[in-house]
């Protein structure tokens, strides 16, 4: 699945998130449907709203019972819903106490299988406004909800989502952005108490 913002009756970045989902459609071998299909869904869904969210999902057609896929094809569903508060410039975090599962298989895949992230959710307490979460091994992985970044000594840096996490659309696109404006981004595996001494977060 893919979410997408939308603005003045635009959904935003269109093409990071077609590509984004034709990625992660030919790694669990689902059918993608072409692009003109989810534009058209999208800009039909968007006409007249200033702020709202779309949702993309791309679900396997159930053929019968047991874990092997007898088919490629998928059911492609838009949907539209209202947007969240707009995000505030400072937030609290708190590292969550549940770790993700290591699975190279599934790393970076926007997938529906999210029940870590169901779990963790429980977590979220008054005060504190997002959850960081680290692999089996305690390595940071991202938010529950949100993209990691640092700076430390003038290098931007995020977490390397080998194992587990997902490649979001916003992460790549802030790498591309930090590329073109010279500025150095690595991806490290790295554990909570560096964040202790890094100059932006």
């Amino acid at each position: 699945f893919r979410t997408l913002l939308v603005h003045a009756g635009v959904p935003l970045h269109l093409d990071d998130h077609l590509a984004a989902l034709a990625r992660d459609a030919a790694r669990l071998d689902l059918q993608m449907p072409a692009a003109a299909l989810w534009r058209s869904d999208s800009q039909r869904l968007c006409e007249g709203h200033q702020r709202a969210v779309l949702k993309w999902l791309l679900v396997r057609r159930s053929e019968g019972r047991g874990y092997r896929a007898s088919t490629r094809q998928a059911h492609r569903i838009v949907q539209r819903v209202a947007a969240p508060p707009t995000v505030p410039d400072a937030a609290d975090v708190a590292i969550a106490s549940l770790r993700l599962a290591v699975q190279p298989a599934l790393a970076g895949i926007k997938h529906l299988n999210r029940l870590e992230q169901v779990l963790a959710s429980r977590e979220l307490r008054d005060g504190v406004d997002e959850l960081l979460m680290c692999d089996h091994d305690g390595h940071l992985v991202g938010g529950l909800r949100s993209n990691l970044f640092w700076v430390h000594d003038g290098r931007l840096l995020t977490p390397i989502l080998d194992r587990c996490g997902v490649l979001g659309t916003m992460r790549e696109r802030v790498r591309r952005l930090a590329v073109a404006l010279g500025i150095e981004c690595s991806e490290v595996r790295a554990r909570p108490d560096v964040l202790a001494a890094c100059d932006e977060g």
